[in-house]
């Protein structure tokens, strides 16, 4: 199967977004599915050929693909990570940690 080009793949999340009937995360749903498919069909199939698992990490699966990341956040004592954080949160005044 051939991939979509990312001129074709971007005007059908546009036009997916502004539909009236599509969920607020259709968007990100079409995009997951694709990257999905284009992974099984492109970069595994290379993968198990060079026995990328042997020597790096195992195969992703369709799980590996849709979660959410990790970030990790390092600086020195009192440089503002939390506040970073805060910022990012959309949380304003007081003291805390975000998690």
């Amino acid at each position: 199967m051939q991939v979509p080009s990312a001129d074709r793949v971007r005007r059908e999340v546009l036009s997916t977004a502004r539909s009236k009937n599509a969920s607020p995360n259709a968007p990100v749903e079409y995009v997951y599915t694709n990257l999905k498919q284009i992974y099984k069909q492109c970069c595994r199939p290379v993968e198990e050929h060079y026995r990328f698992s042997d020597f790096f990490s195992p195969p992703l699966n369709d799980t590996d693909i849709g979660a959410k990341p990790f970030v990790l956040l390092l600086g020195q004592y009192s440089v503002g990570k939390t506040t970073f954080i805060n910022h990012l949160l959309g949380k304003t005044g007081g003291k805390g940690y975000p998690g």
